[in-house]
């Protein structure tokens, strides 16, 4: 029974994340097929930058498809605890009390979210800004053609 009651209010969150991925989906094909822009990402397209989540896709099919974990953590060196993160938020809280614990780990969500946003910097600042993929900079971005 309980649950039960955790799936219903689980669901809520799950559905939002679906939605969230579909919409990037959506944008994402639209920029590769109809509009022609080499990257699926919509901060690279409209800006040329890449984003704080860079590498995540490279470093998934890396891991999850070709179980490569130098590779993964080569293109995203935290790509683990985001996946951890992402697949304890669309558990039910109420399957394990393990999982029940870390849904009330609020302070674990926003260090990731600094985590992420310092190892961006840091990518962008000392690591390999435009020296190596996914860290270069691409000038066929919108805002570029805009203001030509």
């Amino acid at each position: 029974m309980q649950l039960r009651k955790s799936l219903a209010k689980n669901r809520q969150y799950i559905i939002l994340l679906f939605q969230i991925g579909c919409y990037f989906l959506v944008v994402a094909l639209a920029n590769a097929l109809l509009l022609g822009y080499p990257h699926l990402c919509f901060f690279r397209a409209m800006t040329g930058y890449p984003c704080p989540g860079c590498g995540l896709t490279h470093a998934a099919w890396a891991l999850l498809v070709e179980f490569d974990l130098a590779a993964s953590l080569s293109y995203h060196a935290l790509f683990l605890p985001n996946l951890v993160t992402l697949v304890v938020i669309c558990l039910p809280g109420a399957w394990h009390p393990v999982i029940y614990r870390l849904h009330a780990m609020k302070w674990w969500y926003i260090l990731l979210i600094v985590a992420n946003m310092a190892y961006y910097g840091y990518r962008l600042t000392f690591l390999e800004f435009g020296e190596s993929y996914p860290m270069r900079y691409d000038s066929r971005n919108y805002i570029e053609k805009i203001l030509k």
